[in-house]
């Protein structure tokens, strides 16, 4: 406890030097109450740094969103997207659109079409000497109804 009192008192000290920003980090599923089998997107917001694109052309410029489901501790269903659509929204903020995502089973997974909980985790990825770089930006959770 001794060394977290410092910190307490230089945090607020530091955090008022520096320009508050008017947005925040986010992503919001676009469809209320999705049902296995539906289709989802999402908007997101993010700053300029979430472009952080490496030399190799297989890092999107764009961040990604993933979304990972399961049915108690067992995953179902990972899909990722790139962001399809993007607008710049003032102070180096973004807002995107991502590609759109079936609510199914895929890669080898098994979802038997009973409901799910969700999260989707908006990311990029960059590269230094070589070595991918994953920056998480904004995370939600959200429920999946069965059939």
């Amino acid at each position: 406890m001794k060394k977290l009192l410092p910190l307490l008192f230089t945090v607020p000290l530091l955090m008022a030097t520096k320009p508050a920003s008017a947005f925040t980090s986010s992503i919001t599923l676009n469809q209320p109450n999705p049902t296995f089998g539906d289709t989802v997107d999402f908007t997101s917001v993010y700053p300029k740094e979430a472009h952080g694109q490496g030399r190799n052309p297989q890092y999107p410029a764009q961040p990604n969103v993933q979304v990972s489901c399961y049915q108690g501790s067992t995953l179902v269903a990972q899909e990722n997207a790139t962001t399809a659509d993007e607008t710049r929204i003032g102070n180096g903020w973004y807002q995107g659109l991502s590609a759109q995502i079936i609510l199914s089973q895929a890669h080898g997974l098994i979802w038997d079409g009973g409901p799910a909980d969700c999260s989707v985790t908006l990311y990029s990825v960059s590269e230094k000497q070589g070595v991918p770089i994953f920056s998480y930006w904004a995370q939600t959770f959200f429920h999946v109804n069965g059939v």
